[in-house]
């Protein structure tokens, strides 16, 4: 790109200004304010205001590099991702600010500043290295947030599952707990329907015999309840050895016979024989549903 050099001079009054037009190739040659200055007045102003424009966008890149700027191990030490989300967002600014100025100072300086300039090149340096620790420092929140994400969705998986499945515990327990409480009230009913019948036996008429010995005779007793009513029971005087000559079963009876004892002379009391194989029965009847 060739530079249109500006008009030499051996006055002062001659002078011209210096600044490029908007093609960047060729120069103003208006005259310029003053003697001593270096554009003309409308070049002047538009010297001013890209000066300060780039020198704001600059303060604000050191406040934002203040604000977003996190070594790795504070990068590390997020937990939230929304804190992170906020740490994303400051970084992305503070770059965007970066490459702000630098075309700021590129445009100012290309317009203004035919002659390169050490010292500006070196600053567009500094904010290049300095766009490059913003996006690395972008890339690295953004990691991060991803771990922390994938990490909640793991574990909000495990507390799915774990929920899940002590919702199928509490369900099984409670249907547990249900079959117990159906079981415990049938058993509490049948025992209830056992002590019923015991009370039913137990309060049935004695059924006594004599001391002396007598030949055999048999009594009918009518129970009070149904099955006895269809059937009489009989009571029949056993021989015994202190008592040879008491008189022998009636082995041609129709009727049921029960044993009936006393307490003396090997006799044997019908009632007590009934209550004992009741309770046996009873205990034979608990210990197989234990099993």
């Amino acid at each position: 790109m060739a530079l249109v050099s500006p008009p030499s001079s051996s006055t002062i009054e001659l002078r011209r200004c210096e600044a490029l037009l908007v093609d960047d190739e060729t120069f103003c040659n208006v005259p310029c304010r003053s003697p001593r200055g270096r554009f003309c007045n409308s070049h002047g102003r538009e010297y001013v205001q890209l000066t300060q424009a780039y020198k704001s966008v600059s303060k604000n890149v050191e406040d934002l590099k203040k604000q977003a700027w996190l070594s790795r191990k504070q990068v590390r030490d997020l937990r939230d991702p929304i804190e992170v989300a906020i740490a994303i967002g400051l970084a992305e600014e503070w770059r965007e600010a970066i490459v702000e100025e630098i075309q700021g100072r590129q445009v100012q300086h290309r317009r203004f500043f035919v002659v390169g300039d050490k010292g500006h090149q070196q600053w567009l340096d500094r904010l290049a290295l300095s766009k490059t620790k913003a996006e690395s420092l972008i890339a690295r929140l953004r990691t991060r947030k991803l771990e922390i994400l994938n990490g909640e969705e793991a574990r909000r998986q495990f507390r799915d599952a774990w929920h899940s499945r002590d919702a199928m515990w509490q369900g099984a327990l409670e249907a547990a707990r249900n079959a117990a409480r159906v079981d415990s009230e049938e058993a509490r009913r049948q025992v209830e329907a056992q002590r019923v019948r015991l009370d039913a036996y137990t309060l049935r008429p004695s059924i006594s015999a004599t001391r002396t010995p007598a030949p055999l005779t048999s009594t009918s007793h009518w129970y009070g309840t149904e099955r006895a009513q269809r059937q009489p029971v009989h009571v029949v005087r056993l021989p015994s050895a202190t008592n040879p000559d008491s008189p022998r079963i009636d082995l041609e009876s129709q009727t049921p016979a029960v044993i009936h004892a006393g307490t003396q002379k090997g006799e044997y009391d019908a009632g007590s024989v009934c209550f004992t194989l009741f309770l046996l029965s009873l205990l034979l009847w608990v210990l197989w549903g234990a099993r």
